[in-house]
């Protein structure tokens, strides 16, 4: 199954809302952080998965889809860092 961008921003976006509702206002900040290290870890995992099975077949390897697949994930990966940060920054505050 594939995931298209839009659904992955969606799902992103989903997550994130969820992780905003939870917990009193002094566990807020932590669980947030808690969940965006759950998602970098998860999106980690599915980059490491992409570059070993490019690595595993040269064919793979050439392919463009998982190379812009890869990129995808990693812009994913470089927003969640972000917005942790703020949500970390915040909770210090």
């Amino acid at each position: 199954m594939r995931i298209t961008e839009k659904q992955l921003k969606q799902i992103i976006r989903e997550e994130s809302q969820k992780a905003l509702n939870e917990g009193g206002l002094e566990d807020t900040y932590t669980k947030k952080v808690s969940a965006y290290r759950e998602a970098l870890g998860q999106v980690g995992a599915a980059i490491a998965a992409l570059q070993s099975a490019g690595v595993e077949s040269e064919e793979i390897g050439d392919d463009p889809d998982i190379r812009s697949a890869t990129l995808d994930l990693m812009e994913v990966q470089f927003t969640l860092r972000k917005f942790m940060n703020k949500i970390a920054a915040l909770g210090r505050q």
